[in-house]
């Protein structure tokens, strides 16, 4: 992939933790005044922007996940997403006990070698952690397209952010919320 291409998908990539109302201001900030590199990143998000739209209206029929295995796991749904990943709920298929787990795996066309990397160390940091207010790190591998996953132990309920707004927490409650 050519260095200007890899550029933009880098920048469509961090793009999309910022407010859509703001990305403007942000992509011409981080393109630096170049007007083809910015059209390019513009781009790229409203492909992705349509992509959520549709799989939104219609899951099933555009998330070829669903349904499928990663490892012991069947896929059930999408319930999340992020810069580099997506999160999905799934059930343990074949064993004598019931069990629900929150799968995560590096979305589709996010899986460069420096993405890798950092989701790999992710899931050796996670694998070795063992605290009561984090879940648990259950199981991991490779999925049948390449991409690392791994396997978390699933929490029914709100983000921590819509619980925090939901509450109404000030900035400091929410910095001592995370500190616990």
């Amino acid at each position: 992939m050519d260095p200007r291409e890899r550029l933009a998908l880098t920048l469509a990539r961090d793009a999309l933790d910022v407010n859509p109302a703001q990305r403007g201001g942000w992509l011409r900030q981080h393109c630096g005044g170049d007007a083809p590199l910015a059209e390019r990143v513009a781009e790229l998000l409203r492909q992705i922007d349509l992509g959520h739209e549709v799989a939104s209206a219609t899951p099933a029929t555009v998330d070829p996940l669903l349904g499928e295995r990663l490892g012991p796991f069947r896929i059930v749904e999408r319930i999340g997403k992020g810069g580099m990943g997506v999160v999905y709920r799934g059930v343990r298929e074949g064993a004598d006990f019931a069990q629900q787990v929150a799968l995560k795996l590096i979305r589709r066309g996010f899986d460069f070698d420096d993405v890798q990397a950092r989701f790999l160390r992710e899931r050796r940091i996670l694998a070795r952690l063992n605290h009561p207010n984090l879940a648990r790190f259950i199981d991991g591998g490779v999925a049948a397209d390449g991409r690392p996953w791994f396997a978390l132990e699933y929490v029914e309920g709100d983000t921590i952010t819509r619980w925090c707004d939901a509450q109404r927490l000030s900035v400091r409650d929410r910095v001592r919320l995370f500190l616990d």
